[in-house]
């Protein structure tokens, strides 16, 4: 790449210093802000997936299950993965960008170190 196209931002240029076990604590703090990003998809295939199934499907008595059977259980089916797209897309909605959560980290890593300098000046 030339180096006219790299384009990059720069916030600010201070330097944190703290040990893997902070850091460790900081990042699985910040990691459910990530780990939600795009879990709705899962559901939203299964879904549509359950709902061509049972639009185009005529339920036969198998096993020795009734039709009838055979169509509330995929019904129920398809509200419980109804449900879990709802509960996931509302979750991907309040879930956080990576950018966003960056900065928190950072910001938490640098706090904790001044909170620590503030707490051993008080000693």
């Amino acid at each position: 790449m030339r180096p006219e196209t790299i384009s990059r931002k720069v916030h600010c240029s201070r330097i944190v210093m703290t040990d893997q076990d902070k850091l460790y604590r900081c990042l699985s703090k910040h990691l459910k802000n990530l780990s939600t990003k795009g879990n709705w998809r899962t559901p939203l295939g299964i879904l549509v997936t359950l709902i061509v199934a049972i639009t185009t499907s005529s339920f036969k008595s198998i096993l020795g299950i009734n039709s009838d059977t055979w169509l509330a259980v995929s019904v129920i089916a398809g509200l419980t993965v109804l449900f879990w797209f709802m509960r996931s897309f509302c979750r991907d909605l309040r879930s956080r960008d990576v950018e966003d959560v960056i900065e928190d980290i950072i910001d938490d890593i640098a706090w904790s170190r001044i909170d620590f300098k503030k707490r051993k000046m008080k000693k």
